[in-house]
């Protein structure tokens, strides 16, 4: 249900799930819907830093140890 809406759905090791592409208020929601019970919602925003990394990632002039 959750890709349906547009949701990139990642499964863990541990049982839980990490969802891309909604709001924590439109997962709880599709749930209810759906009659299923959610024991915890939380959302995660990328820091400053780690947005910064994530986008700059692929262009690094100069590399710190061996040679790839």
């Amino acid at each position: 249900m959750l890709t349906t809406e547009g949701a990139t759905v990642t499964e863990h090791h541990d049982g839980s799930r990490t969802v891309t592409g909604l709001t924590a208020a439109r997962v709880g929601q599709l749930a209810f819907d759906h009659r299923i019970m959610l024991h915890e919602v939380t959302t995660h925003a990328a820091s400053l830093e780690e947005a910064f990394m994530e986008l700059t990632a692929d262009s690094v002039e100069y590399l710190a140890g061996e040679q790839r």
